[in-house]
């Protein structure tokens, strides 16, 4: 249940590898990865919880600049 985990604000390298992640994404929020968001999607892989080609519509195109970001 989400109302009781506490709050837990991520790091700036943790975002800002999300946003850079989620700049390659499509957006559509489709939910085909398993997450509610294209964001969501892109701060899991950000932090280690889905793989990097975890996107159903990109993830295979886009999977080794998504590894590159991570590995920064």
């Amino acid at each position: 249940d989400v109302l009781s985990k506490p709050f837990r604000r991520e790091s700036p390298e943790i975002v800002q590898k999300a946003e850079e992640i989620y700049s390659l994404l499509p957006k559509r929020d489709c939910g085909a990865c398993g997450f509610e968001s294209c964001y969501e999607c892109a701060l899991a892989i950000a932090k280690g919880e889905a793989p990097p080609d975890a996107c159903r519509i990109v993830g295979k195109k886009i999977k080794d600049r998504v590894e590159d970001i991570l590995r920064r």
